[in-house]
């Protein structure tokens, strides 16, 4: 939607001139017999419009998200760099080829002609050519013209006629300076790049410079997005400067150019130092806030930085950019057993929830249903703190020892944490928080991680005093308590250690998610990896003193950096023998 802040739909301006160019290379590449560049700029071009065509919904590219793991992935969103990219790429080759057909001047190529051209790093041997660079870039500027026209521009025009029925009062002013702006920029900058591409092929000198600063300019108009609505029609200046030094460009006209240049910068410069939410009033968002600085210098090296924060006051993303442990995520691949942990016990209530919904657990109020089918039907709302309360036991076994909430907002009256900090957010101290390091004594059996989670939590078990496990015990149960002190030495992603002291055999409990590829030693001696509780990382000990390690060390990702080692040698000597043949041939 149009207005600064709503992210994911109308986003930033991706340009026109990619597509512009990739196209041309397409019609290019299908009618010079033997493009050297051809086959890299088809797999490029594939790439990106499988991509594509997936996000679509489209059958069999949809089936992609079928396989292990991209099941687990929202490609809409994260595979956006993959076929930007691809797509860059694409457009680059397509560059290539068309200024080396025209500075060669290489318009029309028959059998007869001899030796292969070689221009600008393409091959052209000698073969089929019966299409003009101008001509490719003309069927390519109609085409796109008229399916941008009919699809995206007429029903932006009548959008932003018709805002009121389709925006709120806030988003309603941004919908002619920012989506109607746009959709003119974009036929407004793909005009310009055909004219540069037709006319330069007629003159036999590709305009290569000229195209880049339209690229540039292009790109900049994605720049200044924060600005308030009456603010953004300023920005018509600067583009018709950057429109003009490209003109003088494309003539020649250095010194002309360069003044325009400076006037554009200058219009620019002027124009956000003057607005009333410019550049430089935007803040860099990694610098701590003074209530990160605070929960740091609280750790105490049991509960560690475990923290959560509710109402957005605190994402789980940002917090393990903080240095902060938060036991959410937004992330999609987290092993099955905390799925289902954090859906049956860590919501008041348990709820079918569409796929969206799986991958984020942010401490917000709304959670996505599904129908019968996995359809997003609706969104349900719950208040974060109610889970909380409900689940207090489960969260405290996790180690959440901070409750973060906004500055404006507070818990209602059932709430009994403590306050701890009164600032730009408030945070609530969880007194109950466990070690994330314990040792138990008793001993159960399950079938399996979900039989194991149902027997241990929501109160069914006493996850303190006895361990489920889908494994016979390494060490004898015993229902009576032990005494024990443990303490984390050292912790860190992918290692970590804890010193043990009991005064009989039991078994270390880390209320960290077991995953396979972890190891663990025992005073230097290497010890099986239990899942305990269906959830948690379990080491058996034996009485007395025990310096327990883990480490993160996973047979495929060794295997594969051998994989990946083999390909950078087998890619490096393709190289190397494709430069030779290269050199043979010139």
């Amino acid at each position: 939607l149009p207005i600064d802040g709503v992210w994911d739909t109308l986003g930033g301006y991706t340009g026109v001139i990619p597509v512009f160019l990739t196209l041309t290379g397409l019609i290019l590449a299908f009618r010079i017999k033997g493009a050297g560049a051809r086959p890299l700029f088809l797999f490029f071009l594939s790439s990106a419009v499988f991509i594509i065509l997936k996000n679509a919904g489209i059958r069999p590219f949809v089936w992609l998200g079928a396989l292990p793991l991209f099941d687990r992935v929202w490609s809409l969103r994260w595979a956006g760099p993959v076929w930007v990219f691809s797509l860059t790429a694409a457009s680059a080759i397509g560059l290539e080829m068309v200024q080396g057909l025209v500075n060669a001047g290489v318009t029309e190529v028959t059998e007869s002609s001899g030796a292969d051209r070689v221009k600008s790093g393409v091959y052209f041997k000698a073969g089929l050519s019966d299409i003009k660079p101008g001509m490719a870039a003309f069927i390519a500027f109609i085409l796109i013209m008229g399916v941008y026209v009919l699809i995206p521009f007429i029903p932006s025009v009548m959008i932003s006629l018709r805002s009121g029925e389709f925006f709120n009062p806030a988003m309603r002013p941004y919908a002619l300076p920012s989506l109607l702006s746009s959709s003119v920029v974009t036929l407004a900058v793909l005009v310009a790049a055909f004219l540069l591409v037709f006319f330069s092929s007629r003159r036999g000198s590709f305009a290569g410079y000229p195209v880049l600063a339209l690229s540039l300019v292009e790109l900049w108009w994605a720049v200044p997005r924060g600005y308030d609505a009456p603010w953004l029609l300023y920005k018509w200046l600067p583009f018709l400067l950057g429109l003009a030094a490209v003109i003088a460009l494309y003539k020649g006209r250095m010194r002309t150019a360069v003044m325009i240049t400076a006037l554009f910068f200058a219009a620019f410069i002027s124009i956000d130092t003057l607005s009333p939410r410019g550049m430089p009033q935007r803040e860099d968002p990694f610098r701590p806030a003074p209530y990160l600085d605070f929960l740091k210098g609280r750790e105490d090296g049991q509960t560690g930085r475990r923290a959560m924060g509710v109402y957005g006051a605190l994402f789980p993303n940002y917090a393990g950019a903080a240095g902060l442990e938060d036991p959410r995520f937004v992330n999609s691949l987290l092993a099955s057993p905390y799925h289902y942990f954090r859906n049956n016990f860590l919501h008041a209530e348990k709820a079918e929830e569409a796929t969206e919904s799986v991958l984020w657990f942010t401490g917000r109020p709304e959670r996505s249903v599904r129908d019968e089918y996995g359809r997003a039907v609706g969104v349900k709302y719950k208040a974060p703190e109610d889970d909380i309360l409900k689940r207090l036991p489960d969260y405290s076994l996790l180690g959440v020892r901070y409750i973060i909430f906004p500055r404006d907002l507070s818990p209602g009256p059932d709430w009994k944490m403590p306050l701890l900090y009164d600032g730009e957010v408030r945070i609530y101290e969880n007194t109950g928080a466990l070690p994330r390091a314990f040792v138990v004594y008793g001993f159960e059996r399950a079938a399996g991680y979900m039989e194991a989670e149902d027997m241990a939590f929501g109160g069914n078990g006493d996850p303190l005093k006895t361990a489920v496990l889908e494994v016979d015990p390494p060490v004898s149960s015993s229902a009576s308590p032990g005494t024990y002190e443990a303490r984390m030495r050292r912790y860190g992603a992918n290692a970590l250690s804890v010193e043990v002291q009991t005064d009989r055999d039991g078994m270390l409990v880390l209320t960290d998610v077991f995953y396979p590829g972890w190891r663990a030693e025992v005073n230097g001696q290497q010890r099986e990896v239990l899942r305990v509780d269906g959830l948690f990382r379990g080491v058996a000990i034996n009485k007395g003193r025990s310096v327990v390690a883990f480490r993160y060390s996973p047979r495929p990702f060794k295997t594969g950096l051998i994989i990946s080692g083999f390909a950078c040698i087998i890619s490096l000597f393709a190289f190397i023998t494709d430069k030779r043949d290269r050199k043979e041939k010139g």
